[in-house]
Order: structure tokens, then C-alpha cells, then sequence
């Protein structure tokens, strides 16, 4: 499924945000909006954005199309790979969101990837 956008898309699974329980610092269409609809992705600023699937499977097509198997550092090479997984959420399994944390060297050209870590 590593690098396959419509694989992912199918398994991931929307949720409905009410701003009024989020911090909207962290998720920053609440700035804007008192309910958001779509996919979360992690920033590397820490927000979380939360995104229609059609922004959701660019995001996932740009982020693949970015990554650096030549990179190297400290952490290993730049391809994809899990570094774990969490959950959040209320205590009911249908309401948690789950996510998978990962890291990548990712650039826009050879030589200027760097170390990236994405929920």
C-alpha cells in the first residue's frame, strides 16, 4: 500500500470535528469555522488541517512524489517508514481517530531533501 494515494484514501476514514471541543490553535480551521469535516493531517508546525478527499489525495500524492531515498542522516535513509501508531478520541472506538506517524527525507530536488516526521 507504501506510495499508493487511492489505497490510502479508501482506508482512511473522514471524521466530523466540532470546533467548540478543539483547541484552535492546533486545529486552525477552527479559526474560521465552528465544525470541520474531512481527513487530518498533521503540519509540521504542529496544527492539524483537516481536509476534503479531494485536498486529502493531493496532499498524499505531493508528500509521496517528495520523498528522497537517496537522503541520508542520523535517522537512516530518506524512504517512508512507520514510526508508530496512536489514537485520540473518546473511549468508544467508532469516535477515536487513529494515526500513523511517520518519517521521510523529503525535497523538491535531489540534493535538498531533509528529515521530515508527519502524522
Amino acid at each position: 500500500m507504501a506510495g499508493d494515494t487511492t489505497a490510502i484514501v479508501e482506508r482512511s476514514r473522514p471524521d466530523v470535528f466540532p470546533c467548540a471541543d478543539l483547541d484552535a490553535s492546533t486545529f486552525t480551521g477552527c479559526q474560521s469555522a465552528d465544525v470541520l469535516e474531512g481527513y487530518p493531517i498533521g503540519t509540521v508546525s504542529g496544527s492539524i488541517e483537516v481536509l476534503p478527499p479531494s485536498a486529502y489525495a493531493e496532499e498524499l500524492d505531493s508528500t509521496v512524489e517528495a520523498i528522497d531515498p537517496a537522503f541520508t542522516d542520523e535517522a537512516g535513509s530518506g524512504e517512508a517508514r512507520v514510526l508508530g501508531t496512536s489514537a485520540c478520541g473518546p473511549d468508544d472506538p467508532e469516535r477515536r481517530s487513529y494515526y500513523v506517524a511517520w518519517t521521510a527525507g523529503l525535497g523538491a530536488r535531489s540534493g535538498d531533501a531533509e528529515r521530515v516526521v508527519g502524522l
